[in-house]
């Protein structure tokens, strides 16, 4: 039918009755298809197969006339109880957790299964072309009388709100035996799991319990410094000082809370709180007067900090991360790195970035308030080339104004992105703050040239921010390698593979061991530390104007302390597989080495414990999704005691001592037998099995529909008539998918008034598509638009444009950050919507979008394909529904088994997706990788250590005799010499 036919429907409808042409009818012929077999796994036992098939042929000429298809196809089973035997997936190693959850109904065929009634004598299955799993919605728990009030628990007795942890934990572990069933889901007859499963608990039991005493040990370390404790600021006696980081670690996160949600009612999440605690020993203990505390099987363990998405894992190893740099501040570490903090995705590590400069932005106030002394709580911001400057003397830095040249108040600074096109690149390659974490004002981009040396610094444009305190000072925020290097800031925060700098080229490599203990000068003008020269070491450093440090120089200042790292923070530790994993775990063994090495020269700086042996750092890899994490961690970081996962799964498969499911309020709801029934829904997850058409295609259809359908509710919900809006009611109601809940979610529509139905869909107004690849991704925001005037046009709908953005890792992050300000723009409760052609209606995503974009209005999902790795799915899926039920609509790729097989079995596919989880390989193609990475290996140790160590060792009068061993005969005479 041409288009121009839809606006004379009428004479077109006559004009075909009064045709005389053939009326072209399709020849459909379907058959069934019955097969029973025997089970090869169980001879007793027959699989039973039915079908419907479209066995039509498609005709040999005239074959665009018809369409020899069937439509809206469901097909219903009666089958008697005592014939029917549950699927067992096999996919998922079996534990008392969820075995009841294990088995389906059945597995469908080109379409999903529902189960829709069970009675004593049969069970009747349907299929559904769009199968459906709804996730409950998962809650913090709130142990009883813990104090979790993130202010209170800053002032001195907060500690008394703690207590009840302790006791609180151990009742719940008493009372696990009586009400775990290890043997549930199983046969009585199956006496080998029933004894597994019984041994399974017994062991969850010890891990329970060997968590709770390492909290119980965090309290006890917290309680005897309170004893020495006496009123904030420095403190003279070493035992109070771990109270007093713990007081400003609440503090600081308090003024943090207080910013970010605009209130001072922010908690701690109990496994936040649980994690920070359980982890003071191993930092405090490397204070003389807490060594005892020590205990090498916990504190040495690489501790994965596993969660579900958006469960705030972030804002528990920040706390612990300001805790750290607290406790190094009040203990003596006025300088130097206190942390590493490594993310694998670049555009991920720019957006952490961001918050812990906003973290640490209030704990440099009450580090100021406090008077606890040393440097600023600075960032360095470590990444690859391109993402920052290595050097000063890199392209683009001499665009860059000097700040006494240009003063970076507002107007100075908008009229040089005006009129400065080079600056303008500058700004939007570095600038890595938008706004000043001090007090949100925009920044800018000044060089401070201080002593011959020049430092590339962000600026906060307001000259009465707190940090400028009424002069220009460059933010404690570094992205220029060589500034990084030689101010040593607190927090070294940058991409995994920057860490393969330290086996790159002497220079490099030496100036990044100078950061960590080994420099032998400083600037005492501008506090850079400086690595001279042979020749330079020869005439001394009073003559250069420099100052020796200690050890180096025995009457050298003494600016280090313990300077090694006490933490290290890997972030999204799943995505440290095949070949980024093997040389993360390469990297990050051979600094480990190193440490080992250079702390040999070092000698009354580096922390040791009572043995004498270097206290090495605590390591945090923080997941919502990874699997066998024991194996990945352990080549990870070659550590001997095994990896201990905090918080350890609970005993169900929604349920933990943390964490529970958040019940409905309806008491209908409540008392439903089944939790994913009777909980709160966060995300509905949903599919389209397509069949001759490609999934791109089918996509865009669906896109296309989604968009006409929001424009009519909402059109219909805003316009203020009253028979628009029960127009609007009903086709909601009409839609409602069967089920338990079908009844009530109609009463519920019933009693909604406009503006609340507005407000939901405008919640849902958003599409965020999923696109496996970016060829994908431009061909459906080249056809999302048309095909969706189109059908807009065919409705009498005015579109108005579609606002479409795009999302992915090639996408600027000053555009990515528009789009996500875009996205969160609301009205005031109260006002009037905007219209939709004022509003975002689609966001289009690669992988880019499945770590640190959080955003409450992304509440409607697609994925155009299904993503190879689950944990992708699962993290890009979790985007939706963080706040608001979302859902999520998988069109799966038709022409790929595995693909299908998910529709097949989707409902329990979803409900296991984490398990579903494939361990990361780390060590498939190691060999190859460690012969690529000898170079490394050679050049940190006979470029970087050696030198390094013999420059500490030496005399003052013989420095000049550190040798050169990137100049090879310097090699062979060494070689030579120790025959």
């Amino acid at each position: 039918i041409p288009a121009s036919q839809y606006t004379k429907w009428d004479d077109f409808l006559n004009i075909v009755r009064n045709s005389k042409l053939h009326i072209a009818l399709p020849s459909i012929q379907l058959s069934w298809n019955f097969e029973l077999n025997e089970d090869w796994l169980a001879s007793s036992k027959r699989s039973f197969f039915l079908a419907l098939e479209n066995t039509s042929s498609i005709p040999s000429q005239y074959e665009d006339e018809t369409d020899e298809a069937i439509f809206l196809v469901s097909l219903q089973l009666k089958v008697p109880t005592s014939l029917h035997h549950p699927l067992k997936l096999e996919r998922i190693d079996p534990s008392y957790r969820y075995n009841k959850y294990l088995t389906h109904p059945a597995i469908g065929h080109n379409c999903g299964i529902v189960q829709v009634k069970s009675e004593e004598d049969f069970k009747v299955f349907e299929t559904s072309w769009t199968p459906r799993y709804i996730q409950p919605r998962i809650v913090p728990t709130s142990a009883n009388g813990v104090l979790r009030h993130v202010r209170s628990l800053a002032k001195p007795e907060g500690l008394n709100g703690l207590e009840p942890l302790i006791p609180a934990m151990r009742e719940w572990i008493n009372s696990l035996p009586s009400q775990v069933n290890p043997a549930e889901g199983l046969d009585a007859s199956d006496k080998e799991g029933i004894a597994r499963e019984g041994e399974g608990f017994r062991q969850d039991l010890q891990k329970w319990t060997f968590e709770m005493d390492a909290i119980a040990v965090g309290l006890k370390c917290l309680a005897e410094s309170h004893t020495s404790w006496k009123m904030r600021g420095w403190q003279s006696d070493p035992k109070a000082i771990v109270y007093e980081a713990w007081l400003a670690t609440n503090e600081t996160m308090a003024d943090f809370m207080n910013s970010r949600f605009g209130n001072d009612q922010g908690e701690w999440r109990l496994f936040q709180l649980a994690f920070i605690i359980a982890n003071i020993p191993a930092l405090a203990s490397r204070i003389p007067a807490f060594s005892h505390f020590y205990d090498e099987r916990r504190d040495d363990a690489v501790t994965l900090l596993y969660f579900a998405t958006g469960g705030g894992k972030s804002e528990a190893f920040f706390g612990l991360l300001v805790f750290n740099l607290m406790l190094d501040r009040l203990r003596g570490k006025h300088r130097g790195v206190t942390a590493l903090i490594r993310y694998p995705l670049r555009l991920l590590t720019i957006q952490q970035a961001q918050r812990c400069a906003g973290v640490l932005a209030h704990g440099e106030r009450i580090r100021n308030r406090y008077g606890y002394g040393g440097d600023s709580l600075a960032i360095g911001f470590w990444v690859g080339s391109g993402g920052s400057p290595n050097h000063h003397r890199e392209k683009g830095v001499k665009s860059i104004p000097i700040v006494s040249s240009v003063p970076p108040d507002l107007a100075n600074e908008q009229l040089l992105r005006a009129k400065d096109s080079k600056y303008s690149g500058a700004m939007r390659a570095w600038r890595k703050l938008s706004n000043c974490p001090f007090c949100g004002s925009e920044t800018a981009l000044r060089l401070f040239v201080a002593h011959g040396c020049q430092t590339l610094g962000h600026v906060c444009t307001d000259i009465r921010c707190d940090f400028n305190d009424g002069d220009w000072k460059p933010l404690p925020f570094y992205i220029v390698d060589e500034d990084i290097y030689d101010l040593a800031p607190s927090v070294l925060l940058g991409t995994v593979d920057k860490l393969a700098l330290i086996g790159h080229s002497k220079k490099t490599i030496r100036r990044i061991y100078a950061m960590f203990g080994a420099a032998p000068w400083v600037n005492p003008h501008n506090g850079r530390l400086n690595v001279p020269t042979n020749n330079d070491l020869a005439a001394g450093p009073a003559a250069k104007g420099m100052e020796g440090v200690f050890p180096a120089y025995r009457n050298g200042r003494h600016i280090f302390h313990d300077p090694f790292p006490s933490l290290i923070i890997q972030d999204e530790a799943h995505l440290l597989d095949e070949s980024l994993g093997t040389f993360a775990g390469l990297f990050e063994s051979t600094l480990d080495a190193v440490f080992e090495y250079l702390g040999g020269s070092l000698k009354g700086l580096v922390a040791v414990c009572d043995q004498g042996r270097r206290r090495r750092s605590k390591v945090i890899a923080a997941s919502a999704t990874v699997s066998s994490p024991e194996r990945q961690l352990e080549h990870l970081y070659q550590r001997s005691i095994p990896a201990v996962q905090f918080p350890e799964p609970g005993p169900s498969l929604y349920e933990s001592f943390y964490a529970k499911p958040a019940l409905a309020e309806e008491e209908l709801r409540k008392k439903h037998p089944d939790i994913e029934v009777a909980s709160r829904q966060a995300r509905i997850y949903t599919a389209f099995m397509t069949n001759g058409k490609p999934h791109t295609s089918t996509s865009v259809a669906v896109l296309s529909g989604f968009h006409l359908t929001i424009s009519q509710l909402f059109d219909n919900l805003t316009c203020g008539a009253e028979l628009q809006f029960q127009i609007a009611r009903q086709m909601l109601a009409e839609h409602v998918s069967k089920g338990s809940l079908q009844k009530l979610h109609k009463q519920v529509l019933s009693e909604a008034n406009a503006s609340e139905l507005a407000t939901l869909i405008d919640l849902h107004r958003i599409a965020l598509t999923y696109v496996t690849n970016k060829k994908g991704g431009d061909q459906i925001m080249a056809a999302e638009t048309e095909e969706t005037r189109k059908r807009h046009i065919n409705e009498g709908i005015e579109l108005g444009g579609l606002d479409t953005r795009l999302i992915t890792g090639s996408v600027e992050q000053g555009e990515i950050q528009n789009v996500v300000d875009t996205a969160q723009r609301r009205v005031a409760p109260g006002e009037p919507l905007p219209p939709l052609r004022e509003q975002l209606r689609s966001v289009i995503a690669t992988s880019a979008i499945s770590h640190g974009v959080d955003v409450d209005e992304f509440n409607s999902m697609f994925f155009a394909g299904m993503p190879s790795d689950i944990a992708e799915y699962i993290q890009a899926s979790s985007r939706v529904g963080r706040t608001h039920i979302g859902f999520i609509v998988l069109v799966p790729t038709p022409q790929r088994r595995r693909d299908r097989h998910i529709v097949h079995i989707f409902d329990i596919f979803h409900r296991f997706l984490e398990r579903m989880v494939q361990p990361a390989a780390i060590d498939r193609w190691a060999e190859r990788a460690i012969d690529r990475v000898y170079p490394s290996l050679f050049q940190a140790y006979l470029l970087g250590v050696r030198p390094s160590s013999e420059l500490l060792q030496l005399p003052e009068g013989e420095k000049a005799r550190t040798p050169d061993y990137s100049f090879i005969p310097n090699v062979r005479k060494e070689f030579t010499s120790r025959g």
